[in-house]
């Protein structure tokens, strides 16, 4: 059975190698980007991941910008995306124009995250 793949994109180098490895320990083939433009390339090639971790303050392209640029394509626009995030309120996300599966306020408390990943993340052709 093939790993299950998580995309995280985050510009903090520290929190994105410890959600990776703590992700691998639970089985998951994790994919890195370091911002929003780095994580929109990764996504150029198939096998996609099945579930997107985004933070939302970033250089080059923020998570804001990579949401609307991932929802201009129809395919990649099915994949979920969980905000992680330490700048916004979820009111503020429930009011956001743009499609998100969820919000996880940094420090993220792993056990939570990992119940949002059973929850959300789908197999995405």
């Amino acid at each position: 059975m093939e790993q299950k793949r998580i995309l995280i994109i985050d510009d903090n180098d520290q929190i994105r190698e410890i959600m990776k490895l703590t992700l691998e320990y639970e089985g998951y083939k994790i994919l890195t980007a370091a911002n929003g433009q780095d994580g929109l390339d990764l996504l150029g090639e198939p096998p996609r991941p099945g579930l997107i971790l985004l933070d939302l303050m970033m250089p080059v392209m923020n998570g804001w910008e990579f949401i609307a640029e991932i929802n201009k394509d129809q395919d990649l626009k099915k994949i979920p995306v969980l905000v992680v995030s330490a700048y916004l309120e979820s009111e503020d996300l429930e009011k956001s124009p743009v499609d998100c599966c969820g919000f996880l306020e940094k420090p993220v408390d792993m056990q939570l995250l990992n119940q949002q990943i059973a929850l959300h993340y789908r197999e995405v052709p």
